[in-house]
């Protein structure tokens, strides 16, 4: 430390010189502060929100407590049992706390310390404790990477055994019996998403039919995708195509009513307020009735008979379309995709322009109609100029007679779109 000296005398307080310079230093260091309590804090505030001036005051420093004391005395027997459950709900969620804590604890072993054993211990110490917990199936899973983590196939092998057998409807159950599992969903997102750029391009270029089938293709075939709001909601445009401005609303406040925490809900209500509707619940539909019911009219000269065999049916201008290419194309995606099924193709004249080419048999309606949305889809077959140029469809064999003596492709649509495409 730096002496200090001075003509003024030996002792600091006896020497101007000493005194000036400690109160610069002063300044210094901790600027200029009143001397009072506490000079050296800033922010007294800090410091007075311990409450020591409370905890100071003679009044409340007793032991009994008699005069005002602490509340929670640690002497006396009351301040532990106060907090003890005493009553089922008490109890209850006493174990709750218990069992997230534990829960926790073995989480953060695992995650937080990458301490797998002793993650183990805590996971298996949960399941001892509460074995039939929510988070049963989570621990359970937990317990079986943890021991594949520590190599411990026995343990590991104990575990995946107890999901399949207690859980055999979840998804880690799934994993942990099919190997291969990731790779069938990641085949099947695929799959879905090739679907929906089908639809969406029927879509664009206005075949609606065609974007009422492939939706309930999806529907039916992946009922989990996560893409179904979007083929419902296209779904829904084109039956509105198809139909009229009241068959529109009805579809779309049902797309809302179905689909409600769907990302594509606002833009389906955008579209309603156009017409001046915002209510929207099931009651109104059902109040409402179903646009799509056909109107009173005679009886159609086509019966609807789902179970009866099939033929599968492209009517064609033979002056814009080549008729021989087209059944070669036919023949050729049958061969590659249907080849046990011993399909046939016939070609006949239904007028002076237009040919009707036909695949025969498929046993029943939901066959045929899938044969339908895969041929269809495939553009080596369906070009471009096929899809706008011509007519396809299916028809039981008690209809295809009647169709080919009415020639009305109008009049069959219509029975097709009520009938077929729903």
């Amino acid at each position: 430390m730096q002496q200090v000296t001075g003509a003024g005398g030996g002792w600091y307080f006896y020497n101007p010189q000493a005194i000036t310079f400690g109160q610069s230093e002063f300044r210094r260091l901790w600027g200029k502060r009143k001397l009072e309590d506490n000079w050296r804090l800033s922010d007294k505030r800090t410091y007075d929100d311990f409450g020591l001036d409370d905890m100071l005051d003679p009044e409340n420093d007793t032991i009994d407590g008699e005069r005002g004391g602490r509340r929670d005395d640690p002497l006396k027997r009351e301040t532990y049992l106060k907090n003890i459950p005493d009553t089922p709900e008490k109890i209850e969620e006493s174990n709750r706390q218990i069992a997230a804590a534990m829960y926790q604890l073995a989480y953060v072993f695992r995650e937080g310390f990458r301490d797998y054993p002793k993650s183990a211990d805590a996971f298996e110490a949960f399941l001892n404790r509460f074995p039939e917990h929510e988070q049963e199936l989570n621990a359970l899973y937990h317990l079986y990477t943890l021991y594949v983590l520590e190599n411990n196939s026995a343990k590991a092998d104990q575990y995946r055994q107890t999901i399949i057998d207690r859980y055999p409807d979840s998804e880690y159950a799934s994993i942990l019996s099919d190997p291969e599992y990731f790779d069938k969903i990641e085949a099947e997102k695929r799959k879905v998403h090739l679907l929906y750029e089908d639809t969406y391009r029927a879509f664009e270029s206005g075949q609606n039919r065609m974007v009422v089938i492939y939706s309930n293709e999806a529907e039916s075939t992946y009922p989990k995708s996560e893409l179904l709001p979007k083929f419902a909601f296209l779904r829904a445009i084109a039956k509105g195509r198809m139909n009229n401005e009241d068959t529109l609303i009805f579809q779309l406040q049902r797309f809302i009513a179905a689909h409600s925490s769907s990302e594509i809900v606002p833009l389906a209500q955008e579209m309603l307020a156009t017409f001046g509707i915002e209510g929207f619940g099931e009651d109104e539909l059902s109040l409402t009735g179903d646009p799509d019911a056909p109107e009173p009219e005679k009886p159609s000269i086509y019966s609807f008979k789902p179970d009866q065999n099939h033929f599968f049916v492209v009517i064609v201008n033979h002056n814009s379309i080549n008729v021989d290419a087209t059944r070669i194309r036919i023949s050729d995606f049958n061969t590659n995709n249907y080849k046990l099924a011993n399909l046939t193709i016939n070609a006949v004249l239904i007028d002076s322009d237009h040919q009707m080419i036909s695949v025969s048999n498929f046993r029943g309606k939901d066959i045929a109609m899938a044969y339908y949305g895969a041929i269809t889809r495939n553009d080596y077959v369906f070009s471009s100029q096929l899809r706008r140029e011509s007519n396809y469809f299916v028809i039981s064999s008690d209809n295809y007679p009647i169709f080919y003596a009415d020639k009305s492709i109008e009049t069959y649509m219509k029975f097709f779109n009520e009938h077929y495409v729903k």
